[in-house]
């Protein structure tokens, strides 16, 4: 599992300290926990330039220009399920976290140890998220289909034909609506027509990419964000 964390916090030492902690929890798990961690000093850059490809905010309380309390009512205008973890060294500011669906806090000085339990219980939740399923109507039947089995999906006409790990089905639909739904972190829009799931990448060329083994077209419009996306998704997404 890649986790893609988002840490805001105004003070160097504090920052290199929480990235040894996230690096060696990665380490620890010997391989079933990858992390890919992007810092931010202040709470305004996070915000302005933010967008929804983070499992994990860890936030400092106490930033300067705008608190880590502000930061994230603004931060759930745009992303509402993202795991929000504050990081502050009085634990009665915590108890506002419930104002804006915090998944937890921590209290300074941060121990590995404290993190550690912490993060067992993130890559619980996010386990569980990915294991969503979602419902497939196709020539009468519904199929509860879990997202991770879902290789790619393409428009025809207006039915949507799901390519999945169990076969191909086809329903109505659209793909606008569909790639607004579908988790971000793991799958990416690559032209009009299809929207693919990333873990099923084999090979990527110039202008097409191979997906659980068939040669899709990448549009040049949307081409930097395909391989934005796959940076992030195998982890060298410009994170420490």
């Amino acid at each position: 599992m890649m986790i893609s964390v988002a840490l805001i916090e105004d003070d160097d030492a504090i920052a290199g300290e929480l990235v040894g902690h996230l690096k060696r929890y990665a380490e620890e798990s010997k391989g079933a926990v990858t992390v890919n961690t992007v810092r931010f000093s202040d709470a305004i850059s996070f915000i302005e330039n933010y967008k929804p490809r983070y499992d994990l905010v860890l936030m400092d309380i106490m930033l300067p220009e705008m608190d880590g309390l502000t930061a994230s009512r603004k931060l759930r205008e745009f992303d509402p399920n993202v795991l929000l973890i504050f990081v502050t060294n009085m634990s009665q500011f915590a108890v506002k976290g419930y104002e804006v669906s915090a998944f937890d806090f921590i209290v300074k000085p941060v121990r590995y140890g404290d993190l550690s339990l912490k993060l067992d219980r993130v890559v619980e939740r996010l386990s569980v998220a990915a294991e969503k399923k979602v419902r497939i109507y196709s020539q009468g039947a519904e199929h509860m289909m879990p997202i991770s089995d879902i290789k790619y999906v393409e428009v025809t006409g207006h039915k949507l034909l799901w390519h999945t790990a169990h076969g191909d089905f086809a329903m109505c639909g659209n793909l606008g609506k569909l790639e607004n739904e579908l988790p971000k972190s793991v799958f990416v829009r690559i032209n009009s027509c299809y929207i693919i799931n990333m873990k099923y990448v084999t090979l990527v060329k110039a202008q097409t990419v191979t997906v659980g083994g068939e040669e899709l077209q990448i549009s040049q419009s949307r081409k930097k964000k395909f391989l934005g996306a796959m940076a992030e998704y195998i982890g060298d997404g410009g994170g420490s």
